[in-house]
């Protein structure tokens, strides 16, 4: 999936809903579920098996991470790829019904004819719930959290991509192009939308509380938290710059990596501040 990610997951909005818990599939796993009659309920993978018990003809496999901006024709073009890659291993190898369960059920550092070694692929319980962040990046790969990060997957599995290319489905004038109108839009996006937002709306972050109005000194505790914050993020000073600034010097220069990064820091301490704001106000009389 490393090399199908890109392709599904290719905007900033895109991994506003690819946060960990809130039943996001952000971890390459799915669930099978017990038998018939007990269907998985996890909501946490990223395949899941749809069947109806009425009618088996129905049964079929759902990709839960697509979003709107997702391109239909590529996501179906690499997701036929990569089902017919399996496909064709799983005939060369002449693997049985019951060879296939096991071997999607493998656990971490068990040899398999097809997948990874120190991976596992399949949770029968919500995986959010059952593993800490440690154990998911241990057992599933870690997850990008940028378009950035995203799209380094092409270059760090090189290997994987010949799955893509198979047939010349995938041509490299392809992938260059996609990554290319990908990396431009998230560029953009992050120095002249996201970036300019976030000011927008820590302006609107004002010292509410006075001596007159009954402040105590959780109010004054939390306004300096929220100048501290505001300072990071957006305050310039001669000697250092901010978060904001930051993303855009690197984004300038093409320190991806480092753009990549700040952008991180950027989210959470926005939604740090999102929070203690809340917290500040619903204080004040």
């Amino acid at each position: 999936y490393e090399i199908m990610n890109p392709i599904v997951t290719a905007t900033n909005d895109a991994f506003n809903r690819l946060k960990p818990g809130f039943e996001a599939p952000v971890c390459i796993v799915t669930s099978l579920g017990g038998s018939k009659e007990s269907p998985s309920r996890n909501r946490s993978v990223l395949v899941g098996v749809i069947r109806d018990i009425n009618n088996p003809g129905a049964i079929r496999f759902e990709l839960r991470s697509p979003n709107p901006y997702s391109n239909a024709y590529l996501v179906i073009a690499a997701s036929y790829q990569a089902m017919l890659d399996g496909i064709r291993n799983v005939i060369a190898a002449e693997l049985s019904c019951e060879d296939l369960e096991r071997e999607i059920s493998k656990k971490y550092g068990e040899d398999s004819v097809y997948l990874e070694k120190y991976r596992e692929y399949r949770s029968e319980e919500d995986v959010f719930e059952k593993y800490t962040q440690e154990e998911r990046n241990k057992l599933y790969g870690i997850a990008p959290a940028t378009v950035w990060e995203n799209l380094s997957g092409f270059s760090s599995c090189e290997s994987k991509q010949q799955v893509l290319k198979a047939g010349d489905v995938f041509t490299d004038k392809l992938i260059n192009s996609f990554k290319e109108s990908t990396m431009q839009k998230w560029k953009n996006e992050l120095t002249g939308r996201i970036v300019h937002d976030n000011i927008m709306l820590l302006k609107t972050f004002v010292k509410l509380h006075n001596e007159q109005d009954h402040s105590t000194d959780l109010d004054v505790v939390n306004w300096e938290k929220i100048i501290y914050l505001k300072t990071k993020l957006m305050k310039d000073s001669m000697s250092k710059k901010c978060i904001f600034t930051k993303i855009k010097t690197a984004i300038k220069d093409g320190d991806y990596d480092a753009a990549s990064e700040l952008q991180k820091q950027m989210n959470e301490k926005m939604t740090e501040i999102r929070a203690l704001y809340i917290e500040y106000k619903n204080n004040i009389f």
